[in-house]
């Protein structure tokens, strides 16, 4: 496919030259695998409420009802954490959209990252009636978000494919609420406890951390919004000698011809007498 870049292919190598290099396949990937390890977790909290129970989160609320755990009062404050921290990914797309015209896609990412880490180590050493479970939880789909907010641009390296790329997007960030799944499995199957548990996710999240740091400082386009690339002088003249080849080569109209040829003489002779 020509483009006013010459080919299709040389936009792309452009677009992923100022991103550092890497080949939008990479990107794509990358994309992916962040997004499944650090995107939508929060949206898991329903499978680890079972593992919440066991360590007593709340538990003392039931004190005041005579009810054994879960009770009411307990399973309302855990519906309120979760409550929080919906809210808390919805603010944070927008936070991170702005972060991202301000200061590049790269710092977005790599800030949202950061929240979803802060996030999980306050998890990690939240008692089982701390406060920390509201901000834990509210951080980590604060942050969540965001990294979903700056992996959207990856599309415009897939001309013609871009729906396609938005709905993997979209896809890997669904999927990812299948962590805490896994945290519950690694509970009953092996005896982990809560800091176990958010502590090995706190090295996953350090490492959606590093790898942000190839994330391209400017969102990528598409072909048709890239500047035009600038004419060489070769170009140039090339261009004028075929525009001056196209004129010389141009028919002339034998009447026309004739008319000039004859005003000419009569115009020659007038002028000698």
């Amino acid at each position: 496919m020509s483009t006013q870049y010459g080919t299709e292919s040389e936009a792309l190598f452009l677009a992923a030259k100022d991103g550092g290099g890497l080949s939008r396949s990479t990107y794509l990937i990358l994309a992916l695998a962040q997004q499944m390890l650090a995107g939508g977790v929060i949206f898991g909290w329903q499978a680890l409420l079972p593992v919440l129970y066991d360590y007593g989160v709340f538990a003392e609320s039931c004190k005041e009802s005579g009810e054994p755990p879960p009770c009411l009062k307990m399973r309302s404050k855990l519906a309120l954490v979760f409550s929080i921290a919906g809210s808390a990914n919805a603010i944070g797309g927008m936070v991170a959209g702005l972060i991202m015209d301000r200061l590049g896609p790269r710092v977005a990412r790599m800030f949202s990252s950061l929240i979803v880490l802060c996030g999980s180590l306050m998890l990690a050493y939240a008692g089982p009636e701390s406060l920390m479970w509201f901000p834990g939880l509210a951080c980590m789909g604060f942050g969540g978000n965001g990294i979903q907010i700056t992996s959207f641009h990856i599309s415009n390296l897939f001309p013609g494919n871009e729906k396609l790329v938005v709905s993997l997007i979209a896809g890997a960030f669904a999927a990812s609420a299948s962590l805490f799944t896994l945290m519950r499995l690694l509970h009953d199957g092996f005896g982990w406890d809560m800091r176990t548990l958010f502590m090995a996710y706190c090295g996953v999240c350090a490492g959606v951390l590093l790898t942000s740091v190839v994330w391209p400082d400017k969102p990528f386009t598409s072909p048709e919004d890239l500047e035009p690339l600038p004419q060489s002088n070769e170009d140039i003249i090339r261009e004028a000698r075929s525009e001056d080849q196209s004129c010389h080569s141009l028919p002339m109209d034998s009447d026309a011809y004739a008319t000039s040829r004859d005003s000419s003489f009569h115009g020659g002779g007038d002028s000698s007498w």
